[in-house]
């Protein structure tokens, strides 16, 4: 070309003999000969030419999608090819063809760089100051044909990641636009416009006005309609989008109507298919975290169904991995959904997958599920707990990852608490690990570690395990305690390091004594912690004196030479609603009843003891009932006086009562109490009297009391009764009593009318050991409307 012009300069505008009449500069173009096209304007050649058609180089390039000649066009800035004005008189060409053309090269002329190239497409800018993005939207709004639309869009799209474009577009009204689109059967179109509201979806302020356009309710029910899953993909990405950016509008898509319903619906056709599967658990992880509305909704509507077939049927492990996953969101702190998760037995299909896999991942996964299921009820956890097994928590706590040390712990402090335990089959090969992740950084792990070690050391009743004390000691578990008690910033770590230190010390004096030889260790720590102003830290701390002083007169001593403590500091907690706070410092200030220095300690006392029967009495709450029945557990070995005033106060038979509940822990607690008040006469004769009663109670005693005997005279008694072949009291026999006026002001006097006769009570004389004016001093106040039945 260079020879021919050189030779004749006339051939630079030389016209071609075809219809076209086309010019050397023209055919460069045309062949997409980027660098003869250079060539040719740099000798002078009219770029302004046209051919016959009225095409010129733009139009030209347009037609034959050349995007390397057109953007030379656009950097060179010549301003006879003014292409971006061409450009959009093509795209409202009334010819769809040469309009579809336009709309694909602006789709490449937007494309994003790659990852190798720096900056942001310079022609995005362009299109924003020479107003391209307004009149592209404005475009979209007019009728248009489906070949244009969807370049356009895609082009939007290319231009979205740029911050300035964004929010021209959203400023020059692209949710109405696409809202529109939306309605659009074209499958390219709908799918560019969900793609684009996918990606304004991931800045809040952008979801915001998709909210505001009610984008959601348009999304939902494009997702009931579709059968493509390539836009039912992205549709649901563009609700899982706007629901994550903030928890308003995680609830406004939520509530967004047939939303749960069609979610749970496309679960149900493609749970098995790889690409909808990830796309639905993961929406429907963010449709529900931490929102107990929606787990109810989709829980409601049947999701456990689809996530059970991925668990059973699927045999792809990513699969398997989000259903786990979704399981957890679904069931995290919220007690409802876990309960309908472990009736559908997920639980059990978890376990399955469990045992089966071997990566530390997938156990990870698992059990965080499972333990989310089991959720704060401790009786669900100690199931869970039981299911996995003690080696294997005793791994958990071994590994490498902190969730599996979570995990393991408070699963492990599970098993370790209740009167049925696993305490000596934990402490062995677990005690050490333990000690060492009370030096994680982890405050929640610490805290963990911290609890379980202090289950290891003390049974229901405030019954040492010496060996597992020890083992602590040897571990250096009590100097770290310590140093955690006296150096934590976190009051919670320090309060429940100094609570176990008491574990660890409790009847143990060779404990105690290396405790404060060893460490920093003084009670002033814990009387600082008691005044801190958090509710929690301060009934901790209460009951860590609480222990350090059981049964230890100086303990007691020490604390009293401090100051000892008032009554006024455990008021607010005695006078609560809330039954543990009540529950708790009740036990409290029955221990430290002797250095309490603003209140007798025998109204302190009673006062305590009053509380914790009442509560036996009139609680509801399976968690309260078993803390209560282990106080009086504790109680009934404590100082002289206090078995016997829980004994005249009826709280043998609101115990008896608890045996027949259905919460085994709570059944374990009060037998264990019951254990130790029958080695008082008084309670003795009223717990055979009960036995007798209902037999089945001697049974359930003996359930749970192996390692605790019960007392000699109690079981000969009992022989007794079964070797004189006693029929069972009737539960239908009727008591009445004759109330009559008390010498004591305030008090009320029952006592047996004239009619009740020595031969009523002739069954007195069969009670071995017992003497007839003891037992008759105890029922002299109560009638039998049937005299015929035998009683006592």
């Amino acid at each position: 070309v260079e020879r021919y012009i050189e030779e004749d300069p006339e051939l630079l505008e030389y016209e071609t003999a075809d219809d076209l009449n086309s010019t050397p500069f023209l055919l460069a173009v045309t062949g997409g000969k980027l660098e003869c096209v250079q060539f040719l304007i740099k000798k002078g050649a009219k770029i302004g030419a046209q051919n016959s058609k009225h095409q010129g180089a733009i139009e030209i390039s347009l037609l034959n999608k050349d995007k390397a000649i057109l953007q030379y066009f656009i950097d060179a800035k010549f301003p006879e090819l003014p292409v971006w004005k061409k450009l959009f008189q093509c795209l409202l060409s009334d010819v769809n063809k040469e309009a579809a053309k336009a709309a694909e090269c602006l789709e490449m002329l937007t494309e994003p760089y790659r990852e190798s190239m720096e900056g942001d497409n310079p022609n995005w800018n362009c299109l924003l100051q020479e107003g391209g993005i307004s009149a592209l939207i404005k475009l979209l709004r007019g009728n248009i044909c489906p070949t244009v639309q969807s370049p356009i869009v895609r082009s939007l799209l290319n231009m979205v990641q740029c911050e300035q474009t964004a929010s021209e577009m959203v400023k020059k009204g692209v949710m109405i636009t696409l809202a529109k689109l939306l309605n659009s059967g074209e499958r390219d179109v709908l799918k560019a416009s969900t793609m684009l509201l996918m990606e304004l979806a991931n800045v809040p302020q952008y979801a915001d006005a998709e909210i505001a356009e009610n984008i959601p309710t348009i999304i939902v029910d494009v997702i009931g309609k579709q059968t493509n899953t390539d836009v039912l993909v992205i549709a649901l990405q563009v609700l899982s989008n706007i629901a994550a950016s903030k928890p308003e509008n995680q609830t406004a898509v939520v509530n967004t109507e047939n939303l749960v319903a069609n979610v749970v619906n496309l679960f149900k056709l493609y749970y098995n298919s790889k690409s909808m599967s990830n796309d639905l658990t993961n929406s429907v992880q963010n449709f529900v975290s931490s929102n107990t509305a929606a787990q109810c909704s989709f829980i409601e509507k049947g999701i456990c169904g689809p996530l059970t077939m991925i668990l059973t049927k699927v045999r792809v492990r990513e699969l398997q991995l989000n259903a786990v996953d979704t399981i957890h969101y679904l069931a995290v702190n919220n007690p409802q959904t876990q309960k309908v998760i472990l009736s559908e037995q997920l639980d059990k299909y978890l376990m399955q997958l469990f045992s089966k896999g071997r990566s530390e991942k997938l156990q990870e996964k698992t059990a965080s599920s499972l333990w989310a299921v089991a959720g704060s009820d401790v009786y669900v956890q100690r199931m869970m707990a039981t299911r996995m097994g003690v080696p294997l928590l005793l791994s958990f706590i071994k590994s490498m990852t902190e969730n599996l040390h979570y995990i393991g712990s408070e699963a492990l402090s599970v098993l370790a608490q209740g009167p049925i335990s696993y305490r000596n089959e934990i402490a062995p090969q677990g005690t050490l690990t333990l000690v060492q992740l009370l030096r994680t950084q982890q405050e929640d792990i610490v805290l963990s570690a911290t609890r379980t070690l202090r289950h290891l050391c003390v049974a229901t009743g405030f019954v040492a395990y010496h060996h597992n004390q020890l083992l602590i000691t040897q571990t250096n578990g009590a100097k770290q305690l310590s140093a955690l008690m006296v150096n934590s910033k976190n009051l919670y770590i320090k309060v429940e390091a100094a609570l176990t230190l008491a574990y660890i010390s409790l009847g143990n004096l060779a404990t105690m004594e290396t405790v404060k030889r060893n460490t920093s260790f003084t009670y002033s720590h814990i009387m600082d912690l008691i005044l801190c102003g958090d509710k929690k830290v301060q009934l901790t701390a209460g009951m860590a004196l609480a222990t350090f002083a059981y049964n230890s007169t100086s303990q007691q001593r020490e604390m009293a030479e401090l100051g000892g403590v008032r009554l006024s500091w455990f008021r607010a907690f005695l006078e609560s609603d809330d039954e543990y706070f009540r529950c708790s410092s009740a036990f409290q200030i029955v221990i430290l009843a002797r250095i309490i220095t603003d209140e007798d300690k025998a109204i302190t006392s009673a006062m305590g003891i009053r509380i914790l029967v009442d509560l036996l009495e009139n609680s509801v709450n399976d968690a309260i009932l078993t803390l209560a029945a282990d106080c009086v557990a504790r109680l009934t070995h404590t100082r002289a006086g206090v078995p016997q005033a829980i004994i005249a106060i009826d709280a043998v038979e609101y115990l008896c009562h608890l045996l027949l509940v259905s919460n085994q822990w709570v059944q374990g607690n009060a037998a264990i109490a019951l254990t130790y008040l029958a080695n008082f006469h008084k309670a003795e004769r009223q717990l055979l009297h009960k036995c007798r009663k209902k037999p089945l109670l001697i049974k359930i005693l003996q359930t749970y009391t192996q390692d605790r005997k019960l007392p000699e005279s109690f079981m000969e008694n009992w022989k007794h009764y079964k070797k004189l072949g006693l029929p069972p009291i009737h539960s239908k026999l009727k008591v009445s009593y004759v109330e009559t006026a008390s010498p004591h002001p305030g008090k009320t006097c029952y006592q047996q009318p004239e009619e009740v006769t020595d031969e009523s009570l002739s069954i007195t004389s069969m009670t071995e050991g017992s003497s007839r004016s003891a037992i008759h001093s105890d029922v002299q106040m109560v009638t039998i409307d049937n005299k015929s039945e035998s009683w006592m």
